[in-house]
């Protein structure tokens, strides 16, 4: 092999896997974290853009939101071991029904926690369970 068709590779490599770094922000973990920073800024119209139209997530400003701790792309099977009450299967088809009733081709889970502030509450964070679907090649925010 010739030093030109290896750098070629190489370098062809390199853009692929910066591109898919780069374009993190547009999956489900990067829409929940900006909608949530959205919510914590104000940002009403910035909000709705993250959320599909059918959806009963809230599109108003949080100002008891102070930080995002973290999100993170989970399983049914993190869902359901997480609820002793509630099997996978239901868990999967209930979140595929709303997935499907809304027209989304894919739908994934993502769990989030914020830092809140809020003095009547005794507790300094909140965790949310977000259902993101792709919807026309965007990921939207189905239901929380």
């Amino acid at each position: 092999m010739n030093r030109r068709t290896l750098l070629t590779g190489a370098l062809s490599g390199s853009v692929v896997f910066l591109a898919g770094c780069i374009g993190g922000d547009d999956g489900p973990e990067g829409i929940v974290e900006q909608y949530l920073e959205a919510r914590m800024e104000g940002d009403e119209d910035e909000i709705e853009s993250y959320v599909h139209e059918e959806s009963n997530v809230p599109t108003s400003p949080n100002d008891n939101f102070e930080s995002i701790i973290s999100v993170e792309e989970r399983t049914v099977e993190d869902f359901a071991g997480n609820h002793d009450a509630i099997s996978e299967s239901d868990v999967r088809s209930e979140w595929s029904s709303q997935a499907s009733a809304v027209g989304a081709d894919e739908w994934t889970y993502v769990y989030a926690t914020v830092e809140i502030d809020h003095e009547s509450l005794e507790v300094d964070e909140s965790s949310f369970n977000f259902l993101v679907g792709l919807v026309d090649d965007d990921w939207l925010i189905i239901n929380q």
